[in-house]
């Protein structure tokens, strides 16, 4: 008897594995699952060369055709440009060194085309001119003695939250300035002075405030166990704030990313999605509890999220145990509603936008094997305006770029992925797999290693078959043979081409209950 095992439908840790569709996933790792097919990640890269300083973060400026990222880090402070790159210092000329550190990083955005950053101890920094030749400096108007934790822009406001008067910590405040004039910074922070727009309010709820971002006409405010929203009303108040969500905030800055007017939101014990009146959770009865039994314990806040608009994902990365950075990502593709699991390089935060990379394939400098290279010569990954994601790795000094080749910063990358409990619909008869037969889209000769395996009870002792080879434009199929009434199978790779498995057949014949 023939049975498909696909569509693949993502991974589930969660459920009872006898009760999961054939086409879940119970274990993977580096293989992402879209439109019904498993692929390999692609691999990760070194952006713009070697980094001069351990990088923290980076936000993308974009200036006439020019395209920049900032790059900051503990104490100095970066632009880099063009392909091949070139990196210029712009560290404030006035007040020395900043004072960043891996548990504040930086924040901020661009308003009015004016970029604006802030660590949480220094005073907030612009630059003034997009330009190579300009420092960053403190922003004008700024109050003497006040720091903040976060930085937003929303409508021609900047808001600055969690704020710090003369060494009082006041962490339920929202501060914003007068509004900005185009292409300006704000002119007043100044909440005393009737004639300013600018002011100052206290959230109530559990928790202080951790970050904010736009929904539409709406700033969503997030407090670590609750969430406000923030609306322009003018007048004598301004804004209006008011309660959104009890019970659901943000585990840590930047754990949150907008896409088409729905935020995907890392909480304190959940992952959800809302439009600013529906809050769904996209980890119950697949992750949840995985997850949060896999974050370390004091690392929690050094969280972060990201998006890849080209394969509709966002990541999710956290410091799995024992780790003081972000080495693991679960990832959600938002079309599919599906998740995956990625390795990667200890990062510490992450942002999209354009990236300037040599990314072409040259005759001579491709070394794979002409009958087996899937690659095009002299043709870009992606799209010239392509949003491309880049992790900043203060471990590794240098930018990654995601989703770029085949390795992971010149390292064959490992993946595999896993499913037990398989009954076939049938938990009370042992049945006996004979072979599989993987329908799969990869160069010639790339190498897929399958096992089968079957136990007795749901989650008794596996019994696996050997390893066996697949190769692509030779095999067929896989020969394996295991029994059991649950039955299991696997496949492990380092590939050194990416594929993607299209379909998966499992042929079996049944027997008797015991």
């Amino acid at each position: 008897m023939l049975q498909k095992l696909t569509p693949f439908a993502g991974l589930n840790k969660d459920l009872g594995v006898s009760d999961l569709p054939l086409g879940a996933i119970t274990d993977c790792n580096n293989v992402r699952f879209r439109e019904g097919y498993a692929e390999l990640f692609l691999g990760q890269a070194n952006a713009y060369t070697t980094c001069p300083i351990p990088p923290y973060s980076a936000f993308p400026v974009r200036t006439g055709s020019t395209i920049y990222w900032l790059v900051l880090g503990a104490a100095k402070a970066y632009c880099v440009t063009g392909a091949p790159a070139t990196w210029t210092n712009i560290t404030r000329s006035a007040g020395g060194d900043y004072s960043a550190s891996l548990d504040t990083l930086w924040n901020g955005g661009v308003l009015n085309g004016v970029p604006v950053v802030n660590n949480g101890v220094d005073a907030p920094q612009y630059w003034s001119t997009i330009a190579t030749g300009t420092p960053l400096a403190a922003l004008p108007s700024w109050p003497a003695g006040v720091t903040c934790r976060v930085m937003r822009p929303f409508l021609n406001y900047w808001f600055a939250f969690d704020v710090t008067k003369a060494g009082t910590r006041y962490p339920h405040r929202v501060k914003w300035s007068h509004p900005a004039e185009p292409g300006t910074v704000p002119t007043s922070w100044d909440e005393t002075d009737a004639t300013k727009d600018a002011g100052e309010f206290d959230l109530d709820g559990a928790g202080f405030i951790v970050d904010a971002m736009p929904l539409g006409n709406t700033l969503i405010v997030y407090k670590q166990f609750s969430t406000y929203a923030c609306t322009y009303t003018g007048g004598s108040y301004i804004f209006n704030f008011r309660p959104l969500f009890s019970g659901i905030g943000m585990m840590a800055p930047d754990c949150g990313v907008e896409i088409d007017g729905t935020h995907y939101v890392f909480t304190q014990s959940d992952i959800v999605r809302h439009d600013g009146s529906q809050v769904q959770s996209i980890l119950d009865k697949a992750t949840r509890r995985w997850l949060l039994k896999n974050i370390d314990n004091t690392q929690y806040e050094r969280c972060f999220v990201t998006k890849s608009i080209f394969f509709n994902e966002v990541w999710f990365c956290f410091p799995s145990v024992g780790n003081t950075s972000c080495n693991k990502a679960l990832v959600y593709n938002y079309k599919d509603g599906v998740l995956s699991i990625r390795d990667i390089a200890n990062a510490v935060s992450g942002n999209s936008g354009q990236v300037e990379e040599v990314t072409t394939t040259t005759y001579d400098g491709d070394s794979a094997p002409f009958s087996s290279d899937a690659s095009a010569f002299d043709e870009n990954e992606y799209g010239a305006n392509t949003q491309r994601t880049l992790l900043c790795s203060a471990t590794n000094t240098n930018l990654i770029l995601l989703d770029s080749g085949t390795t992971d910063r010149g390292s064959v990358q490992t993946s595999y992925m896993e499913r037990i409990g398989i009954t076939l619909d049938d938990p009370n008869r042992v049945k006996t797999v004979k072979r599989l037969r993987p329908r799969v889209l990869a160069p010639s000769g790339t190498v897929l290693k399958f096992r089968v395996g079957g136990s007795m009870d749901v989650y008794g002792p596996i019994s696996w078959s050997s390893q066996v080879t697949f190769t692509v434009g030779t095999d067929v199929s896989v020969d394996a043979f295991a029994s059991g009434r649950y039955l299991a199978w696997r496949m492990d790779t380092d590939a050194a081409y990416s594929f993607r498995i299209e379909g998966l057949d499992v042929e079996f014949e049944p027997r008797g209950g015991w």
